[in-house]
């Protein structure tokens, strides 16, 4: 949602770069950003407290009120609030007695080893997808000989493929099973980035920049409909209950470190030759993320078991 609205946003501040105000267009998308803060901080300020926060710092009372507050009228009526909160503090109580007995030197022993691995490679999956491409569109498009306002355009009809695909997984994640669907989803990104770089490669015509166009919104939509949400189901999965939160947190390091290094090479790729340090790829980009995107798939294709069930 947030990058769907962000498009729109900066294709509307387009028309004051064109003339029709006073204020540069550029600064008008930094300036919107601070409108969020506002009803954000009011709505933190009124929301209640966790629940299951209140309960591990004993503050049953607080608990009760707070699940009255925040459930349907009536809705503990013929529910016993007290088995809840039971359980919990149960849970709570396993969770500490599993997390005190386990340490980041557990997480490379034995059978831990191997969810490691596999919760280090789902998060490296996000990044080497390919879907880099899709968050440069803007300026891969107009590299690639795209008008500076179709560009834009066209980038809203990509950003919006992140809801339409949300909303697809919720109804395929019931369906199929995790590994498939990842699995075919990097399939179809990679052959969508093998479609760009052969366009990419050939005479830029109308022709090739819609193909282009409409490549790079087919792979928004299977990622944010396969790799995309899946990854944080897998990630969650995979982990003994007892590492569970050292080996999320681990995971999701290194795949920081494999975006910032991403995105470092992605702006330059796009870029063209005569920008400060631009390479003047354009869409022979692809073959690069192509490359990270088989490795990726040949990887979960023997590695990668199913989680799910």
């Amino acid at each position: 949602m947030g990058s769907f609205i962000a498009s729109g946003v900066n294709r509307g501040a387009l028309a004051m770069d064109a003339g029709q105000s006073s204020l540069p267009g550029w600064k008008m998308a930094y300036i919107i950003q601070w409108i969020w803060p506002v009803p954000l901080l009011a709505a933190a300020f009124f929301a209640p407290e966790s629940p299951w926060w209140l309960i591990r710092h004993g503050q049953v009372d607080e608990a009760k009120r707070t699940l009255t507050r925040i459930a349907s009228p009536g809705y503990w009526d013929t529910r016993p609030m007290d088995a809840y909160i039971a359980v919990i503090k149960h849970t709570d109580d396993m969770e500490r007695a599993e997390s005190a007995k386990g340490s980041f030197r557990d997480m490379w022993r034995g059978s831990n080893l191997r969810r490691t691995e596999i919760e280090m490679g789902v998060w490296a999956m996000q990044v080497w997808s390919g879907t880099a491409m899709t968050a440069y569109a803007v300026q891969f498009f107009k590299s690639a000989g795209m008008s500076t306002d179709t560009a834009f355009n066209l980038n809203i009809v990509i950003t919006a493929m992140n809801l339409v695909g949300c909303m697809i997984e919720f109804v395929l994640i019931s369906r199929f099973g995790r590994r498939p669907l990842i699995l075919s989803g990097m399939a179809i990104l990679a052959s969508m980035l093998l479609v760009i770089g052969i366009l990419g490669s050939v005479t830029k015509t109308t022709s090739t920049l819609v193909g282009t166009g409409a490549a790079c919104a087919i792979i928004n939509l299977v990622y944010h409909g396969t790799v995309g949400p899946l990854t944080y189901t897998v990630a969650a999965e995979v982990p003994a209950s007892r590492l569970r939160a050292r080996t999320v947190a681990f995971g999701r390091a290194f795949y920081v470190i494999n975006y910032n290094a991403t995105s470092q090479l992605t702006p330059r790729m796009v870029a063209p030759k005569t920008n400060i340090g631009g390479w003047g790829w354009s869409g022979k980009a692809a073959f690069f993320w192509l490359g990270g995107n088989l490795l990726a798939t040949t990887w979960a294709y023997f590695r990668m078991p199913e989680t799910g069930g």
